[in-house]
Order: C-alpha cells, then structure tokens, then sequence
C-alpha cells in the first residue's frame, strides 16, 4: 500500500489567481477587523496531486490594507483583491499528504488570520467524456487509440440498448478495436466520423445484432465509409452472445450474467477483456440451450457466475454445473450492484496502476469503458452519479492506484464522485460512515449536521464545514456521542430569500487518532419564509409587495419598505383569507400568498360598472369593475355599540344594501367624531361615508363610517374623481 508523506511544498506560486468575491449569498457577519472565510480547498477537503488553487475571502467594514499567506509553515507570495471583501489567493504545487493553510488579513483597526487544513490525494483522476453517451464513447476510443488509422477493427453497437452489447468488450479486444456507439435508425455523425479516423486500411466494421437493433440505414451508412461491415447477431440477445463468443480466440474459462440487467456484465467486461473470455448472458431463471450447448461443445473448464441469484437464479447455476461441473463454477456476488462490482474487481486485480469508473445505473459509457479498461489492465468501479459507495471505496484503498480515468460527463458522474476517489486512496482502514444527516434531497431547516461512524473517535481532530453556494455556514462542532460528529449551526450568510433554493456542500473529516475517513455530500437547501414586519426592509419586503400588488392588495408603491400601508395590505390579506389579523407576514401568510391565490369575488356583475363592495363580516373594501375585483383594502367599519354624543344616544352602525356617492368633499371634513378625509358620501341622511382616516384598526372601529389609509383614499380619488359610483355593504350578524 503507498503510504502518504508529509512533504513541503516543491513549487510556489506558479501563477496568482485573479479572484473576486463570491457571487452567491453575502459573507457571514463582520466588523472593523477582518473576519477570514470562504476558505479554499476547505477545511477537511481532499484535492488532486499538482497545482492547488489556495484561497478565502477576508471581509471588513474597513478597506483590507494588507494580508499575508503561509502554506505549511512557509510565506507564499499571494494576490488580493481591493476593498473591504478582499480575497487572498494563490496557486502552488502540492505533494501528497497533509497540508496545513494561514491566511492573515488586517485592517486599519487590526489584523486576524485563520489556520486550516487539507489533504492531497497521490490519486489523479481525468474524464473520458462527450456531451452525451454517443460521444463519450468516442472520446474512449481517442484515448485507446490517439494515433489515426492505427485501429484493426471497430465494434459497434445500440446506444439506448444494451443488450447485444454487453458481451461486445471481449470480441473488441480480441479484433483490436474500440466499442463505439450509435443511433439504431443510422450511423451517427460522430460515430462515422471516429470510424474514419481510428481505422486502418481494410479494417472492419462490426455491428452488434440484427436489423432489429441496428436498422440496415445503419449498415449502408457505415459500407459507405468504405471499410467491409460485417453483423454479429442472432435470434435473441442469448444467441448473439454466443456468436460474438464464437469469434474470440478458443478459451476454456467464461464469465455468465444476466442478459436481462446490465450492471453485473458491464463490471465483469474489464477482466474478461482483458483475459480473452466470452460473457455469455442468461435468462435469471433458466440457462438458454444454446448457452448450455456452446459451453459443452466448446470444453469450458470455469465458468464465473457473476451476480446473485435474483440476477442469476440457481436453476442456471445448477444447469451450468452440469455442463462444465460443479468444480468450474464459481459465484461472484454481493447485496447490491456495486458490492458485486467490487468483489469482481478483487478476484480479478490484485493491484492496479489505474481503476476505470463508470455510472453503474447507466450502461452506455461502461458499455465503451470495458475495452478501455481491459486494455489499461484496471477494474470497472460502478458508482451513482453522486457517490462512491463503501465496496468501491474499500478497493481504493486496497490497490492505492495512482490514476482513475471516468467515463462520462459530471450529468453522470458527478464532482462528488471525484472527490470521493481522492478520498478513498487516503482513507484506507479509516472510520466507517453509517449515517450522514441531512442527507441526500433538499431541505428546509440546517441547524445541525451529524454523521455518525462505526467506531470511537477522536472529537477534537474531527471537523466538519459547510458551504451555501460557496459562502460559508458559522457554526461550532458539538458532539453528545465518541461516535458521533454534530455540527451546531450559528449563523447563515446574509442576504439569503425566503423560498430561493441554496446548494449546500458539506465537508468533513472524522478521524480515530490513528486513521481518518474524509466526507463530501451536496443537497439543495430551501430557505423557509422568515416573518416580515413594520421595520423591515430589504429584498424580501419587496417580494412580498410585489406578490400582495399583483393578488390585488393595495399598498402604494414597491419600495422594499415594511410600513404602514405595507401592513393594511397585510391586514387585508388575513381577511380574506381568515387568518389571524395580526399585520405581520408569517410563513404561513407567505406560503398563501406564494400559491399565488385568487381575489375574492364580487357581487356586482359585468355590466355594473364601478362598485365599492364592502364586506362587513371581513372588514375589507373592495374597488370593482365590472365584476372585478381591481384592489382589495383593509377597512373598519362601524363598532355597533352604543354611544351617547351631545346627549343623545345613537348605535355605531354602518349603512347596508346597494347605495351610491351623491356627495363628496376634497378635502378635510370636520365632522362631529372626528375628522374625515376626502370623504364620499353614500348615505347622506346618516351622514355615512367612504374616507381617510390616520387610523384604520383591524377591528371595527368607526361610529358608522367606512374608514380607509388617508393614502387609500387619495388613490382612490385619483381613480374615481366624480361622484356616482355605486356602493354595496354586505350585512352580517355582527351587530346582533
């Protein structure tokens, strides 16, 4: 096993870094003196051997006036940007092992640094990958062959079908070719384009299955690029392997996988390329005859079962042993997909320069892969797009290789999976990861992160960190268990909104003293709606009135303030919709209000022109036109109680039924309980109107008038400056 070495730096400062600030949430909360954050590769990370780019972000209320950056001990000259959020940043050349980052930055008031580390992984991992399935393959194939016309053959098959190719990788290896891949309705451009480089004078052309698979458009097609084509088929997927295996140079050993999942076969193609034996495919529970016959007519001596016997039942295996007997057959399983990969792999690789990885839910880059791993002598490791899992990375650590080559785009094998091979070189013998929380998916609350080992361990040497979109999470590491690491959550980066969705990247490291295993996870975090209140201001105050504008609530304009007319609309809303009438939006005002809901209906119709609906029951005013609802106001309305003025007794009652403004005054109105704004009168023997007020409750409050903001009542002036529009108050049973 290579044993990581606490080396120094060889190589500093190659280039500097022409960094800026992150683009994503804002730093966490600072002062005079510099707060260091945004630390790059972060604390617990694993990067690949050669140049790093080493960074983090020192942000101030102050212009940052000087700064400096040690890597293992040693000053590196170092980049930073201008201003109060400078960053620091610098790229050297790293040895394997442990490495250990200063940053210090100050101010005019001070300075403060941060210390932290890293690990570089001795492992270099590159892709092999195309903008989709078709040409990755190609690229493979210029990594098998760089030099033009220097390939023998070429196998070609179905790129959204697996089946005829599955035992393709052997029969590629064997005629000195790679597998590339194509559409079935006709050869695809960039498949015919790599024929004609890769191809020597009279190679050919060989098309896995029958017209069924690979349509005769596609045969011509590849005839016209004038090398011999020749098709490889039979009657079914069974047969076609059998007479792929036909063509391989005589063996006595063969390799049996389910014809009707791929996983298991595609892991199994790198050894069995690499030794010359056919992969015959199975049904799961009977042995095809004309399987069981090439095997008896052929003298195989060992036959490799590989997957478990809901992939390969036990009647095929009892079959095969009756064929070659119960001495050559031997199983290759694990629980899972990926188990058996890895137990393919260790039967077959007692060391390895090189592993090949592929996505082990998809088959059409390990379809290509296998011949390029076979030819670079390296297991088949199947991993998820987002993860290696436990068996891969036990093989990691086992074989210690020095590179990974990954076939497919990050859409299928993601960063993660990148990190996760550097990681699984270092991590050899370390902790086991038995629970990581959150996991996978998106969340809504990030106030603890734990994950949970198979083994005591030590506290203090462990660390975890977090990102969202780049910017770090303060928080503090806590642990109530010697088997548990908790990361506390303190403090988010400012400036996140309500409902806007956030990646989070979570490293860790976990270490016993003695060995350690490193963590990367990534899931979506969602932020919850915070309660808005008078006070507020900022972005979200400005989503939510543009949000209670467009549902129809009135507010004056959107300027990103709470005030009050901001918290009338608020009122409103909760009206409508019989929440508690409090004026602050809460979540659950701002979960309503984000379903986009509908205004409530009128009474009057499509031919009533303008109408003040008033609803006494909800306290609210309603300006429609027509039938529709155009805004929506918060309203009080008279109390109903009685009340005695200048000795005679009256009740607070607010006129109903259908009226209209006969009258209005533009201006002040000294009116006997108080003053009335630019009121409109409906009911003059009463003396009842629609007016400003300075005061509007969410209760009824009036001695029988229809109050509104003095601010409503000038937009409503400026909508319906002469008097006629009619007037509608709904009764209740308020008054009772």
């Amino acid at each position: 096993m290579r044993r990581l070495a606490v080396l120094p730096v060889l190589a500093l400062v190659l280039a500097l870094v022409p960094a800026s600030p992150p683009a994503a949430a804002h730093p966490l909360p600072h002062g005079d003196t510099p707060r260091i954050t945004n630390p790059a590769p972060a604390p617990g990370d694993v990067v690949g051997p050669g140049t790093v780019e080493i960074s983090a972000l020192a942000a101030a209320d102050r212009p940052i006036t000087g700064h400096r950056m040690l890597v293992n001990g040693r000053e590196v000259d170092a980049s930073r940007t201008d201003g109060s959020h400078a960053t620091v940043a610098a790229t050297v050349t790293l040895e394997p092992g442990p490495q250990i980052i200063e940053v210090v930055a100050r101010t005019d008031a001070g300075e403060r640094s941060r210390r932290w580390g890293f690990t570089v992984s001795p492992l270099r991992a590159d892709r092999l990958a195309g903008a989709e399935r078709i040409q990755t393959a190609v690229a493979i194939s210029r990594d098998l062959y760089p030099a033009d016309a220097t390939a023998q053959a070429a196998v070609v098959g179905r790129a959204d079908d697996f089946p005829d190719a599955l035992a393709g990788a052997t029969f590629a290896r064997e005629v000195n070719g790679p597998l590339l891949l194509t559409q079935g309705s006709r050869l695809t451009d960039a498949t015919a384009e790599e024929l004609r480089r890769v191809l020597a004078d009279q190679a050919t052309i060989y098309l896995l299955g029958g017209e069924g698979a690979l349509s005769g458009q596609v045969a011509r097609d590849a005839e016209a690029l004038g090398f011999p084509v020749e098709r490889v088929h039979g009657a079914n997927r069974y047969e076609t392997g059998v007479e792929i295996a036909a063509l391989v140079a005589e063996t006595t050993t063969a390799v049996v996988a389910s014809g009707e999942t791929f996983a298991d076969a595609l892991a199994a193609s790198a050894p069995a390329a690499r030794d010359g034996w056919p992969v015959l495919l199975t049904r799961s529970t009977s042995l095809p005859g004309e399987v069981a016959a090439y095997l008896s007519e052929h003298g195989f001596e060992q036959v490799y079962i590989v997957g478990g016997a809901g992939a390969v039942g036990d009647a095929v295996e009892q079959g095969l042993q009756e064929v070659v007997g119960s001495e050559g057959v031997e199983r290759i399983a694990g629980r899972t997909r990926y188990e058996t990969a890895a137990r393919i792999g260790q039967a077959f690789f007692d060391s390895a320069e090189q592993v090949a990885v592929a996505n082990g839910a998809r088959f059409p880059d390990a379809l290509a892969g296998g011949v390029h791993a076979a030819a670079r002598d390296a297991p088949l490791l199947l991993v998820s797009s987002s993860r290696v899992f436990d068996p891969q990375l036990d093989q990691l650590g086992q074989l210690q290789p020095a590179r990974a080559r990954v076939y497919g785009g990050s859409a299928v094998v993601g960063a993660v999976v990148v990190g996760d091979l550097r990681r699984g070189v270092v991590d050899a013998g370390g902790p086991r990861i038995l629970r990581v929380e959150p996991g996978d998916g998106e969340v809504s609350s990030l106030d603890t992160v734990t994950i949970e080992v198979d083994r005591d361990i030590n506290p203090d040497a462990s660390s975890i960190y977090m990102t969202l979109n780049g910017n770090e999470v303060a928080g503090r590491r806590t642990s109530d268990s010697t088997r548990e690491v908790t990361f506390s959550v303190d403090t988010l980066p400012n400036g996140l909104r309500s409902q806007q969705t956030y990646e989070v990247r979570l490293v860790a490291r976990v270490t016993d003293g003695d060995t350690t295993r490193h963590v990367e996870r990534r899931f979506t975090y969602r932020q919850p709606f915070r309660s808005l209140s008078r006070g507020d201001s900022g972005r979200e105050v400005e989503d939510l009135q543009r949000q209670l504008r467009n549902a129809g609530y009135w507010l004056g304009a959107v300027d990103g303030q709470y005030g009050s007319l901001t918290h009338q609309a608020v009122l409103a809303f909760q009206k409508v919709h019989g929440m508690e009438r409090t004026g602050t939006a809460d979540q659950a005002l701002r979960e309503r209000l984000a379903a986009n809901p509908s205004r409530p209906r009128a009474r009057t119709g499509a031919g009533d022109g303008l109408y003040y609906e008033v609803d006494l029951e909800r306290q609210i005013l309603m300006r429609v036109v027509n039938g529709r609802v155009d805004w929506i106001f918060n309203t009080s309305t008279g109390h109903g109680r009685v009340y005695t003025f200048q000795g005679a007794t009256y009740r607070a009652t607010t006129s109903t039924g259908r009226h209209r403004i006969t009258r209005q005054i533009d201006g002040p109105r000294e009116a006997e309980r108080g003053l009335l704004w630019r009121p409109k009168y409906y009911d003059t023997t009463r003396g009842i109107a629609i007016h400003g007020s300075h005061s509007v409750p969410e209760y009824p409050a009036s001695a029988g008038c229809i109050r509104v903001t003095n601010a409503a009542m000038d937009f409503l002036w400026s909508q319906d400056p002469n008097i006629g529009a009619g007037v509608w108050v709904y009764p209740h049973d308020y008054y009772g």
